[in-house]
């Protein structure tokens, strides 16, 4: 479940959910201290009636150590966890690990769509093709109110409360664009972050009510990096049956690889997320959206 990493991750989500409600468990060898495998976990509190969600990531293990029972032995020990027994949890799994994450662990709810990880050519990228809207106003991630991009994200994700983690997500260092989309009433209509993995400009995540909206933050985000030509590849992370983000990054170029696919999983109830409204998530790592 959820492998892509960002070079903070570790360190970040240790300071923003705390020892007890993040765990990261790695299974080595003791003779070799060679990697066999890891998990991790961390929770989204209840705050106001929101719903609490944990969420699996960083789940694998090495393929000659598989069918030694090194993945049992790994997914108990942190599930164990009090934070963690008996609360709904999510977590994305690839089509070869789909039905036994359903079998063995229980996570037989899912998302209506299929998650596909899409990459495009920075070069093929027309980024004025993106239509832009003059009414949205977009400011940086900094210059606004956190709590009103965090009561949009919930609304957007399916009543998730994540304020301990999305304002400071968007404010590493390894972001390289984070900006936030107002109406004329100031209200938050979208927010997008692109952050930098090892070349790739990754976008983590783009949400907004809209497909102006996400147009408008797309454009206005890729136009402020100025070392744009430095990276080779532009990647999202998208509902795949959502219509409106294959248009909008179709306008970028209609020259795309599918690299991976997922299917969120859950264990008690799948969140009711705005699925026309996500236009690339999060995270797999430590999220489901």
């Amino acid at each position: 479940m959820g492998r892509i990493t960002f070079s903070e991750s570790y360190e970040y989500y240790l300071k923003n959910f705390g020892p007890v409600d993040y765990q990261f468990y790695v299974a080595v060898d003791k003779g070799t201290k060679e990697l066999l495998g890891s998990v991790n976990m961390c929770r989204y509190e209840s705050i106001e009636g929101s719903d609490e969600l944990v969420c699996v990531g960083k789940y694998f293990i090495v393929p000659e150590q598989r069918k030694k029972g090194v993945g049992q032995f790994l997914y108990n020990k942190i599930t164990y966890h009090p934070n963690f027994v008996g609360k709904n949890c999510g977590g994305t799994g690839v089509p070869a690990m789909v039905k036994k994450y359903s079998d063995r662990r229980g996570f037989d709810k899912y998302y209506d769509s299929a998650l596909i990880v899409e990459h495009r050519k920075i070069s093929d990228c027309k980024i004025g093709n993106l239509e832009v809207d003059k009414k949205i106003k977009i400011i940086d991630i900094r210059d606004v109110d956190p709590m009103k991009v965090i009561f949009f994200d919930t609304k957007v994700n399916g009543n998730v409360r994540r304020d301990k983690f999305i304002i400071d997500w968007l404010k590493m260092k390894s972001m390289k664009a984070s900006k936030v989309a107002l109406n004329e009433d100031d209200e938050v209509i979208g927010y997008i972050g692109l952050c930098e993995l090892d070349g790739i400009l990754s976008l983590n995540p783009l949400f907004a009510v809209d497909i102006k909206t996400a147009s408008t933050l797309l454009q206005t985000s890729l136009e402020s990096i100025e070392n744009l030509g430095s990276y080779h590849t532009f990647m999202n992370l998208s509902f795949e049956n959502n219509s409106f983000s294959t248009s909008l990054f179709n306008k970028l170029t209609e020259k795309r690889e599918i690299k991976l696919t997922y299917y969120g999983q859950f264990t008690e109830f799948t969140p009711k997320v705005k699925y026309d409204q996500v236009y690339s998530i999060t995270d797999t790592g430590a999220n489901v959206i």
